[in-house]
């Protein structure tokens, strides 16, 4: 009986020290790929989505709307932390932590001495998780081009409408700011394609872009549009949530182990 002990501690103990080796390597391995990077990060609303629209409509001929005024690129930054997988490093998961500043400004002359600049803030927070593949690499500067997937958990904020009216023949100015839609969070996905290479030991610039929805669960119509400001005004109802597209560009500097 005791020998049987004996065999079975035996066998432990080698199937223990074999896992630690084995999860050793492993570690050594997932650690000297990894990387953290930081940069500028654009985001641009694409399609026909009421929040790239301007507040007031200039254009006779086309319907009266208020949109969302995010008719350019959004500035933001994102947070990128990469760990390898595989011998070749192939393939990468991308841990993403991104934070865009959406501003929309509108001027409207009322009068000749009285002019009104509106404008629609909102900020939004986002996470992402997803897998790249390198496509094609290259021995200079250790580049190589991919292309991946993501999917991505977005904080949206509680949006600020401001209304700062300029009485320039009073010297006076009169601001009003409102809150009608409150904060939420929408699950979106992305494809995204980028370029990175070598540009010192262990430094690396990162160029990406990406082609996603941001709203693609958990659209909810009672509260009208997403990134709009407001669900009702004297011409116009929102009665629906529509998706929304999103074009992201990043450059980032990344540090790698």
């Amino acid at each position: 009986m005791r020998h049987i002990e004996l065999r079975i501690y035996r066998k432990a103990i080698i199937v223990i020290l074999l896992m630690m080796t084995l999860s050793g390597s492993m570690y050594a391995q997932f650690v000297k790929g990894f990387s953290v990077g930081w940069g500028m990060k654009t985001t641009e609303l694409i399609g026909n989505n009421p929040a790239s629209k301007p507040f007031s409509e200039s254009d006779p001929n086309k319907p009266p709307l208020f949109g969302g005024g995010f008719d350019g690129p959004q500035a933001g930054m994102e947070l990128l932390f990469e760990f390898p997988v595989g011998e070749n490093n192939d393939f990468v998961i991308p841990l993403g932590i991104d934070y865009t500043f959406y501003r929309g400004l509108q001027r409207i002359p009322q009068t000749y001495y009285v002019l009104q600049d509106l404008e629609n803030s909102i900020d939004v927070s986002s996470l992402s998780l997803g897998l790249n593949y390198a496509v094609k690499k290259y021995s200079i500067a250790n580049a190589k081009i991919y292309v991946g997937i993501e999917a991505k958990t977005s904080f949206i904020g509680k949006n600020v409408f401001t209304i700062e009216t300029n009485y320039h023949d009073l010297d006076s100015v009169e601001i009003l700011k409102s809150s009608m839609k409150e904060s939420c969070v929408r699950l979106g996905a992305s494809l995204k394609f980028g370029l990175e290479g070598e540009i010192a030991q262990n430094w690396y610039v990162n160029i990406h872009g990406t082609l996603g929805i941001l709203n693609l669960v958990g659209r909810n119509d009672t509260r009208g549009e997403l990134l709009t400001p407001f669900k009702k005004t004297s011409f116009s109802y929102e009665n629906q949530e529509s998706l929304v597209y999103t074009f992201h560009y990043a450059f980032l500097i990344q540090y790698r182990l």
